[in-house]
């Protein structure tokens, strides 16, 4: 597997995963909460739920740290001095960018206890009553699409047929 390909399946898959997330929390929140009917004070409810969720996880958090952070992983990919595996870690691209398969122990670590936090955190959102597991799940998919987007846009920028300097790097200002 060539370098460019490995580079963009882990972007690719990254992506996709955000995605697919995304659309699933989307539609299960939107049927709990906007197709079922919000009171006004609800509605106030679901745009600051939203709000705080797009800015603090999907700009502040995501866009902001993550994705330079995935980015960073993703051109150590094809680094000089990389594993004999190297092959290996193409075909786990994906997993190996967000730091969770072959990586230092600190990073290991950090996305594990990142993974561990999102499931306890699915967990005690679904005990949650409705409409406002709802709006969670609103926000947090509007946060996910932000991270989608935001990395997309930055691989696309750094790696695109005619790389400029001036496009290099995806830190966000702010």
């Amino acid at each position: 597997m060539s370098l460019r390909l490995a580079r963009g399946w882990a972007v690719v898959g990254v992506v996709a995963l955000l995605l697919r997330s995304a659309i699933s929390l989307a539609g299960t929140g939107w049927s709990t909460t906007v197709a079922r009917g919000l009171s006004p004070w609800e509605w106030v409810g679901l745009c600051a739920v939203v709000g705080l969720f797009v800015w603090g996880e999907g700009v502040r958090a995501l866009a902001r740290v993550w994705v330079p952070f995935v980015m960073g992983r993703v051109r150590a990919l094809g680094a000089p001095g990389t594993s004999p595996r190297s092959e290996l870690r193409y075909a786990l691209a994906p997993l190996w960018v967000v730091g969770l398969v072959a990586s230092e122990r600190r990073i290991l670590a950090r996305a594990w206890t990142a993974v561990t936090a999102i499931v306890i955190a699915i967990l005690l959102v679904r005990r949650t009553p409705d409409p406002w597991r709802g709006m969670i799940q609103l926000g947090v998919s509007g946060a996910l699409l932000v991270g989608a987007a935001t990395l997309a846009v930055c691989y696309l920028r750094e790696f695109s047929l005619a790389p400029s300097p001036r496009r290099a790097g995806c830190r966000l200002k702010g």
